[in-house]
């Protein structure tokens, strides 16, 4: 047996040895650290088959029960937080498989110490029973624990409250010491003083109950002995409800951390085709930090990140967001920062994010705890950092962790979140989204809008597309890209409303002076742009105007083409007589020739939402001759 021992853990100590060598290579240090604990149990169990009869054979003893709960545990904490789903099975079963070795040296230890005191021992739950024959006393401190021969004051007081008392100096030192270490390492760490915290509470439970029975019977008092049983057994339940209520949760989120099954995967990231952009996108999970941090080592161009995720692990956030602010980094978000995220995104130098872009606030959560009161506390002194506004703090602490508050443009603006307000087109998302022209020509021709396009006008798609892969080619930004297509798609709309219905034409007035309105509250660029063509409405503009401009567009092309009597110059001078007396003279020649004032934006939008609003105020007859001469085509 003692033989057999020493081969098994041979293999062992070859096994966990590779684990640090990998861990190393993975993570540095940090990474080897807790692997290399583990490198003590064979090597002691190894020594143990020698000396069965020294102090080494306790500790070995004891390691090995500690080795089997932690891997029995983590077995049991990773189906519990991930189902038997195929990964998780193997993973599992690979960890419970590392639980073998641990359950096998306890017995082999066992059977090398009756061989080497020649007497057979008793079994575990024998010796654990009060029988007819007392155990001998042992040397060992633990054990005499265990069988309840230490005093009562001393099983109570010493290995009870100030053992607790240390555990938990323990885990504070431990989540101080944490604060600069990986993820995963940390999750090591926990779910080791977790498995701690669990066995020293058994043991410490059952030695107290054992020195209780004992303690009359060596002349102490049975009031104190019973008091004493009381107050254990309360506190043993308490910690059970702990175990399953907040312990248990825990473990089994630093289990899939620790083992690689988090269930928040790692961020992508996207480097724009001149170097100078990095896009992150999803979950930030464990491992985004070191992945990131590779990704941009090899990019020294990198000045602004692109964030679209909904959040992740708070701590890989935290570390992304001190190499943002380390390399002086631009933040920009056109989708979604919301939860952890927006750790990144405050530390970027020039905070920008387009008007219906969402960046989200709540709560920190994290399994087995309903009120996170240490992580919120974090979360907010890094937020009073970034210059937020207490108003606005308070609002986060006031917003649960399952619900999230996505604040207005102005009170990102008003309480320091954004440095400006981006029009969009500044990212560049598009080349982690399509890889080739036909990926890029599959997803515009799998719109309903560019269908009924393709229908109404043949080769109008086509041609947008050429004009967006030709952009996409240069390397440009998403903006540019968008931009070269829209400037095809533009030129249908005179062809739209030339045969329009005058249902239709109403329709489209009144959608104009929503949308030059909408364009204005963002400025004059703004509305300059939209008078050009240029501006991404789907960035800045509210989702039910987008909404109504798209139905407007699918209906027009959808109809059929409307005959129409053509409007004679004398008929249109007589209808816009009324415009004319009602508006400045300065606006009309605004209208007539926009190029003029190609260079004043701010005079082209409001003289060209004054037109708009002084027609739709005319009466129904001279309003249909003024839209139908406004937009009949040019040869009639």
């Amino acid at each position: 047996m003692n033989r057999a021992l020493k081969v098994v853990n041979g293999i062992l100590l070859a096994l966990f040895a590779l684990a640090v060598v990998g861990a190393a290579m993975g993570g540095g240090l940090g990474g080897a650290l807790p692997a290399s604990i583990w490198l003590v149990v064979p090597f002691l169990t190894m020594r143990a088959a020698d000396q069965p009869s020294g102090s080494l054979y306790g500790w070995a003893f004891g390691l090995n029960v500690f080795g089997l709960f932690c891997f029995a545990a983590s077995t049991v904490a990773l189906f519990l937080n991930t189902g038997l789903h195929a990964k998780a099975a193997a993973i599992a079963l690979l960890v419970a498989l590392f639980a073998a070795p641990f359950a096998w040296n306890l017995y082999a230890l066992r059977k090398v110490k009756a061989e080497d005191e020649n007497y057979e021992p008793s079994t575990w739950e024998a010796a654990q029973s009060a029988q007819s024959v007392e155990a001998p006393a042992s040397r060992n401190y633990f054990i005499r624990h265990w069988r309840g021969e230490l005093s009562l004051p001393i099983s109570y007081w010493v290995n009870g409250s100030l053992l607790g008392l240390g555990l938990g100096l323990l885990f504070l030192l431990m989540a101080e010491l944490a604060k600069d270490w990986e993820l995963r390492t940390t999750a090591f760490v926990m779910l080791g003083l977790m498995s701690l915290l669990i066995l020293v509470t058994i043991w410490s439970t059952v030695g107290i109950l054992r020195s209780a029975n004992q303690h009359a019977s060596r002349g102490g008092s049975a009031g104190w002995a019973i008091a004493a049983q009381v107050v254990t057994c309360l506190s043993a339940l308490s910690f059970v409800a702990r175990v399953g209520t907040q312990l248990g949760p825990q473990m089994g989120e630093f289990a899939s951390i620790a083992f690689n099954y988090d269930s928040l995967k790692r961020v992508n990231a996207t480097l724009s085709a001149d170097g100078t952009i990095l896009t992150l996108q999803g979950t930030i999970g464990t491992g985004s930090y070191e992945y990131v941090h590779q990704v941009l080592g090899a990019a020294p161009e990198v000045r602004t990140i692109v964030l679209d995720s909904q959040g992740g692990r708070i701590r890989e956030a935290e570390q992304l967001a001190e190499m943002v602010r380390d390399r002086g980094l631009d933040t920009y978000v056109e989708g979604q920062c919301a939860s952890a995220c927006t750790y990144l995104f405050l530390a970027g130098k020039d905070r920008a994010a387009t008007p219906n872009a969402k960046i989200g606030f709540h709560r920190p959560s994290f399994a087995g705890t309903s009120d996170y009161q240490a992580g919120l506390t974090k979360m907010l002194a890094y937020y009073r950092t970034a210059g937020i506004s207490e108003p606005f703090l308070d609002r986060i602490r006031n917003t649960k962790s399952e619900q999230m508050w996505y604040p207005s443009r102005d009170e990102l603006i008003d309480n320091g979140v954004l440095t400006r307000v981006s029009l969009g087109g500044e990212a560049a998302m598009l080349a982690a989204k399509f890889g080739s022209r036909s990926e890029l020509e599959q997803a515009y021709r799998s719109l309903p809008l560019m269908q009924a396009m393709d229908r109404r006008f043949p080769g109008t798609v086509d041609q947008a597309i050429d004009a967006a892969w030709a952009q996409y080619q240069s390397g440009a930004r998403d903006g540019d890209i968008s931009a070269a297509a829209r400037r095809i798609l533009s030129d249908i709309y005179p062809q739209l409303l030339a045969t329009a219905d005058d249902a239709g034409l109403e329709a489209f007035l009144n959608l104009s002076i929503r949308q030059l309105s909408a364009a204005s509250e963002l400025g004059a660029d703004a509305c300059g742009l939209f008078l050009d063509s240029k501006l991404d409405v789907t960035k800045v503009f509210a989702p039910e105007l987008i909404e109504e401009e798209m139905q407007w567009s699918l209906s027009q092309l959808a109809a059929s083409p409307v005959p129409r009597a053509t409007v004679s110059a004398g008929q249109f001078q007589q209808a816009l007589l009324p415009v004319a007396e009602a508006l400045d003279p300065s606006i009309l020649d605004v209208v007539a020739a926009p190029e003029q004032f190609a260079d004043e934006p701010h005079r082209r939008c409001t003289s060209t939402l004054a037109f708009y609003e002084a027609v739709a105020s005319q009466p129904a007859t001279a309003r249909a001759i003024l839209l139908r001469g406004m937009f009949q085509s040019g040869d009639e």
